[in-house]
């Protein structure tokens, strides 16, 4: 091949257009015609090709934090501790103060405010045990109660109502030393332990009125066999309407109470 000589040449790029386009005396604008044909094809094939797309709607997340920057999204607060669920205690004035402070009574959350209510909130059924205590109604629908002079004298203190033990409700419970009185705490030395209230005493019916059944679920055990050392009694007032109670009785002084002793040993007082 000669310097001189062109070389060969490209082919022309087909046209993607035919019939009249391609005529001679059409050259010029059919090479417009069909590079414009080429474009169109071009951008129709790109726009098929794209893949389709989702327009989301705008959120409320917050704008990106900028890099150097501490997220304050990603650190979650703590939340505030729970507040205390031990018991709450007044004092005479019915300002909070600690259960173990002289003179304060718990508060528990019922109403009508009585020894009978108190004692069922405390899970200790009124018809059985027999505590010694004090109440006085609170603003609210609340209850304020402590123990009573026996009680107290016996051992008892407020923080025994907030967790109640078998002695400590031994020194809240009310017991006789002798069957003909006087009422005294059952953790001091006695003779006899109240099962239930008193109550009315019907000289027209005696069903119903009789100590054996309750003083057997007081306790627990079988009082009428020959060989308990416990036995069943009935207490009569002389009030009008006379009024009776029920009680165990015990041959020996005892030191606690006998509420579900079952057939253990009695608690005697040393």
């Amino acid at each position: 091949m000669s310097p001189d000589d062109p070389g060969p040449q490209d082919s022309p790029a087909r046209s993607t257009t035919s019939g009249w386009l391609s005529h001679p005396s059409w050259t010029g604008i059919g090479s417009i015609a069909a590079v414009g044909s080429l474009i169109v094809a071009v951008f129709f094939g790109v726009a098929q090709c794209r893949p389709a797309t989702t327009v989301v709607a705008p959120t409320t997340s917050p704008a990106p934090v900028h890099e150097g920057l501490a997220s304050t999204t990603s650190t979650r607060a703590e939340p505030d501790p729970a507040p205390s669920t031990g018991p709450t205690c007044v004092s005479s004035n019915d300002a909070v103060t600690p259960c173990s402070a002289r003179g304060a009574s718990l508060v528990v959350d019922v109403a009508p405010c009585s020894v009978d209510t108190v004692q069922a909130a405390l899970g200790i059924d009124p018809a059985g045990r027999q505590l010694d205590l004090v109440t006085r109604s609170l603003s609210g629908g609340r209850c304020a109660a402590r123990p009573g002079e026996l009680a107290a004298a016996g051992g008892a203190a407020t923080q025994s109502l907030a967790a109640l033990s078998p002695t400590s409700t031994s020194a809240l419970t009310l017991c006789r030393v002798v069957q003909s009185g006087p009422d005294i705490s059952c953790s001091r030395p006695h003779h006899l332990e109240y099962v239930g209230p008193w109550k009315e005493l019907r000289v027209d019916r005696d069903a119903g009125q009789d100590c054996d059944v309750p003083v057997r679920e007081y306790v627990g055990a079988d009082v009428e066999r020959p060989d308990s050392q416990l036995r069943a009694v009935r207490l009569n007032r002389a009030t009008d309407p006379v009024t009776y109670r029920c009680a165990v009785a015990a041959p020996v002084p005892l030191k606690a109470s006998v509420w579900g002793l079952g057939g253990g040993p009695l608690p005697t007082a040393e």
